[in-house]
């Protein structure tokens, strides 16, 4: 699964960000071994409709989301769905704070296809929507998420 993960992750995105949180997520997934999942990413939160429908398909790379035409509610639909992901000593008065990172994570630590994954595929989706595959930057708040998501990744 992980091969069809990376592929579907970095097929002709050459946002260089992106590449590196990629490649940091791989590292982590290669570090649980053959630790077995045993829990999955929270579907509540606010998670972006398309995530559901991508499983249903089977996580297939050809899934084109079909729910993101807005992309203000988007990036506010994963950015509500990742706040309630996170730790809750990472939120005060509703906001994810960015630079706190000291603390238990393993509320994130979901080995397999059923966890990060979903929260990269998003973040690919976003930036293809908002600049197209080929761009080598998306926009301030999307980079702000791929960095945060990095920083969850390092913390793991």
């Amino acid at each position: 699964w992980l091969k069809t993960a990376l592929e579907s992750l970095l097929e002709g995105v050459v946002c260089e960000q992106f590449q590196q949180l990629v490649k940091d997520w791989v590292k982590l997934e290669l570090s649980y071994g053959s630790l077995a999942p045993q829990t999955k990413l929270s579907s509540g939160g606010g998670r972006p409709q398309d995530i559901g429908l991508w499983m249903k398909h089977r996580r297939m790379n050809s899934y084109s989301p079909g729910h993101m035409e807005d992309m203000e509610s988007f990036a506010s639909s994963w950015w509500g769905w990742w706040s309630h992901l996170n730790p809750a000593w990472r939120i005060e008065k509703k906001e994810l704070l960015h630079d706190v990172t000291e603390g238990d994570w393993s509320c994130l630590r979901c080995p397999g296809q059923n966890g990060l994954w979903s929260v990269l595929i998003c973040l690919r989706w976003w930036l293809i929507k908002e600049v197209g595959v080929t761009a080598k930057e998306g926009s301030v708040e999307w980079h702000l998420a791929v960095k945060d998501v990095n920083v969850a990744v390092s913390m793991l």
